[in-house]
């Protein structure tokens, strides 16, 4: 059976991702984790588009994603890999890594949509 992938509950504290490895829980990123992550993420974005509007992912882009992939695991993941994972921060392969910040990355509201004014 080919389990469906879903976005999870963003308004949860911890979201369950599934690696090769198993499954690991994550806390999401809050307080100075959560600035250092958006930190991060943000540097990671591709910066190009085409004549259709379409995101262009150029060498240098792949530079800053690879840095701040290892940027991340190193600050951020100690920080938000809970109890009950399939392997402690420690022990954990790095092909999960980079699978879990993937996961937080297309977590994040990039889309402009980040807020709105309301009375």
């Amino acid at each position: 059976m080919v389990k469906k992938s879903i976005m999870p509950d963003l308004k949860k504290a911890t979201v369950n991702i599934e690696t090769a490895s198993g499954i690991y829980k994550v806390k999401r990123p809050a307080g100075k984790i959560g600035a250092i992550h958006m930190e991060l993420i943000s540097k990671a974005l591709p910066t190009g588009v085409d004549e259709d509007g379409k995101t262009i992912v150029s060498p240098a882009d792949n530079i800053r994603f690879t840095e701040s992939f290892k940027d991340w695991s190193d600050k951020v993941l100690p920080n938000i890999i809970l109890e009950g994972s399939v392997f402690s921060y420690e022990d954990m392969p790095g092909d999960d890594q980079f699978a879990v910040f993937v996961a937080m990355f297309n977590t994040m509201n990039l889309n402009g949509d980040l807020f709105r004014f309301v009375e």
